[in-house]
């Protein structure tokens, strides 16, 4: 069984820690495996990738970012080494980023204090939904779409 962090936010985007410090705290946790999913931007992502390889970490870096699309945020995974442009519809940025390799899913879906998507056609369209998230307010319905 594999420990994994796919949502985190580095000091590149609105989060409070530096790449560096991400990775040594996650390695000093046991975390297996992990994704920077600043917003709007890979370049965290691509920044752990470096930093893992450069130092021999006992982590894997799956790539990653958070993208705000018109109905909220969606977060990607794999293959990323481009930014997607910000502000599209979901449908077209899910189609971007499945062309690119890429796999979606929902942000703090129930969150709709920090740009979640209640909608259902945003449910139908992304891979997969995000069901915890430590900073949401309110309870996370525990509810998957595959």
């Amino acid at each position: 069984m594999l420990k994994a962090e796919l949502h985190v936010h580095s000091s590149v985007s609105d989060g409070a820690d530096s790449v560096r410090k991400i990775l040594k705290t996650a390695v000093e946790i046991g975390i297996d495996v992990i994704s920077i999913t600043d917003h709007d931007t890979v370049n965290g992502s691509l920044e752990a990738i470096e930093l893992v390889e450069e130092e021999k970490l006992p982590i894997h870096v799956i790539s990653g970012v958070e993208i705000s699309t018109s109905e909220g945020h969606v977060f990607w995974l794999y293959d990323i080494s481009r930014d997607v442009d910000a502000g599209m519809c979901i449908e077209e940025t899910c189609e971007i980023v499945r062309s690119m390799g890429g796999i979606c899913f929902l942000s703090h879906p129930f969150d709709l204090f920090r740009n979640g998507c209640l909608r259902l056609r945003c449910f139908k369209v992304v891979d997969g939904v995000e069901v915890f998230n430590a900073k949401s307010f309110l309870i996370q319905l525990q509810v998957f779409f595959c």
